[in-house]
């Protein structure tokens, strides 16, 4: 068999689909990361300016944040 025979245009297609579906899964799940962070990082910065003469406690606000 020769080499130009072993991989067949259907099977290339194939194999380039789902490395191209694998890798743009892998990037999505790593620009999600950053992305979680920063709503949570915003809806603190958001409640600490609307309530500036309250003192939060970090871990109750965190906990709040962690459910939005």
């Amino acid at each position: 068999m020769s080499a130009s025979n072993r991989f067949s245009p259907g099977r290339r297609k194939l194999l380039i689909g789902a490395g191209s579906v694998v890798a743009i899964g892998a990037l999505g799940a790593a620009a999600w990361a950053p992305v979680k962070n920063h709503r949570a990082n915003w809806v603190e910065r958001v409640v600490r300016d609307n309530l500036p003469g309250i003192d939060l406690d970090p871990v109750s606000l965190q906990q709040f944040v962690s459910y939005m």
